[in-house]
Order: structure tokens, then sequence, then C-alpha cells
């Protein structure tokens, strides 16, 4: 059987809802002895900017990040305000949906209740361009307050995601001696129109030889 590190290339690990709840974050909040590893591991979430978690983790699993983070108080003595500042601030996750309770069926007797959050970042000072970074928070209120699940997604605009694309070319035909990306489509037409004018050239030459023929005639 193959354990996580070692899924085989072009595997990724894209669990539904239910099964994150089930497999990961029950046990971790139940099991004393459960071992977190890859694919989801411990990490602050709220002490990092989101692209350093996502350097870190690599994505060796996916486009998505899976890890367990612990929530902060704004205060000791409050219930549910949770501070989501990241490293003090400016930068915050903001909530963007409502609570989405989802029913998960631990065994044949036994199902609890789990909560999804979405949040989006925020950061009023500059930061990586080109892309947005969204969250989901998944926790088991009846059994932990503090510990959940997170999930956190990477999305590129297309300019950003179109120059990756041509750097991955230009790479890739460097390593054969050729440029492909630079046969564009500029290239491709001035290529067709010295094709064209060598065809009229071969044209008028033999119009040519027809009228000297002619006049010898």
């Amino acid at each position: 059987m193959l354990t996580p590190i070692q899924l085989l290339p072009g595997y990724r690990f894209n669990p539904y809802d239910d099964e994150l709840v089930r497999f990961y974050l029950y046990p971790k909040l139940t099991n004393p002895c459960f071992a977190t590893s890859a694919p989801v591991r411990d990490c602050s979430l709220y002490a990092y900017q989101p692209l350093q978690i996502w350097n870190t983790f690599h994505r060796i699993h996916g486009e998505d990040v899976f890890f367990f983070t612990d929530l902060k108080k704004m205060s000791p003595k409050s219930n549910n305000n949770v501070s989501r500042q990241i490293a003090g601030g400016p930068a915050t996750w903001r909530r963007d949906d409502k609570d989405h309770h989802i029913r998960v069926q631990i065994d044949k007797n036994y199902s609890v209740t789990a909560l999804r959050k979405g949040f989006s970042y925020r950061n009023t000072q500059p930061h990586q361009p080109g892309c947005k970074w969204t969250m989901y928070e998944y926790s088991l209120p009846s059994l932990s307050e503090v510990t959940v699940l997170c999930q956190l997604r990477r999305k590129d605009n297309d300019k950003t995601h179109q120059s990756t694309q041509k750097n991955k070319k230009r790479k890739r035909a460097g390593a054969h001696g050729v440029d492909d990306a630079g046969n564009t489509k500029s290239q491709e037409a001035r290529v067709d129109q010295h094709n064209m004018c060598q065809g009229t050239d071969n044209l008028v030459l033999r119009t040519r030889d027809i009228i000297l023929d002619s006049n010898a005639i």
C-alpha cells in the first residue's frame, strides 16, 4: 500500500469534504496517537503569508495545500471572536460566506456535524502580484474550538498563467537548441509571404520564356 508521500506521478490529493473530516480532522481531535504527516500536516496559518506556506509545501500533492492549524482568540475570555490577522497585520483572512454544515458518518452508529467556512486573503500592502488566495476552514465545534483543518488554494490570473506557460515553452525549447516560443504568428506570416514571392517570381520567368519563344516564331 502506498503512503501519501509515495503517490505515483500524476496522482493528486483531492478529497471530498466528508473525507477530510472523517479520515483527518476527526482522528486528529479524538485519537492521541494520530500522527500528522503528508498530505495533511501541522502549520501555523496566521504566522505566515499564504505564499510562504505554499512554497513550504512545494505543492507536491496537488494544486491545493491541506494542513491543521490552531485558532487564536482575540481575548482569552472571548468564546467566538477569532483573530484573523496574519503575523500581526495588516494582512488578514476575511470571511466570504456563511457556515456550511456537513453531516459526516464516522461509522454505522455515529455521525458528526462539521462546519466549513470560506475566507479570502486581504492585504493593504503590496504583496505577491498576479494571484489570489482562498482558504476553506473545516471544524468540529463539538470536539474542539481551537484546532481546525485548512485548505489553501491559489488562483493565478490569466496574464500570469500565459506568461508562465510561455516561459515553460522557452525552457523546453532551449534544451533542444530551438526557441519554439520565438516562432510567432508574425514570423509565420513572413514565411508565407516569402513563399508567395518565390511563386510569383517563377511565374514571371515562365511568362518571359513564353514571350521569347513567340517572338522567335
